[in-house]
C-alpha cells in the first residue's frame, strides 16, 4: 500500500498507521508482535530522519529491510528525507546482514 502512495502521502501515511498501531496496542486490540515492533521502529526511524538525526533499527526481518529501504530510497530522490537519512538506513543494514555470520563463527 505505501509503496503506491505518491511520495508526498508517504511520510502522513507511515505515521497515521503507526500511531493506529500504537493505539490498537495500548487497548489490547492487537497484540505485540514482530511485525507490529517492526513497523513502530521504521515510524521512529523516519520521525527522526525528518528532524535530522535518523535513529538505527533493531534487528528486522530481512524481508523487512529491503521494503524499508526501497520507501527511504523513494523519500531521499523526492527530497522528502536527507541523503543522510538512506546512509544510515543502508549502514544500519549493513550491520544487521553481517551480525548472524559474526554471531555463528
Amino acid at each position: 500500500m505505501i509503496d503506491n502512495l505518491p511520495v508526498k502521502a508517504v511520510m502522513r501515511a507511515v505515521m497515521v498507521q503507526c500511531h493506529m498501531i500504537e493505539d490498537d496496542l495500548a487497548r489490547g486490540r492487537i497484540p505485540s508482535n514482530p511485525t507490529t515492533t517492526s513497523l513502530l521502529s521504521f515510524c521512529v526511524f523516519l520521525n527522526s530522519a525528518t528532524h535530522g538525526s535518523p535513529d538505527f533499527f533493531p534487528e528486522l526481518p530481512i524481508e523487512h529491510w529491503a521494503f524499508y529501504g526501497k520507501i527511504v530510497r523513494k523519500l531521499v530522490a523526492a527530497g522528502e528525507l536527507e541523503l543522510k537519512a538512506q546512509d544510515q538506513f543502508d549502514t544500519a543494514f549493513s550491520k544487521s546482514l553481517l551480525r548472524p555470520a559474526v554471531s555463528k563463527a
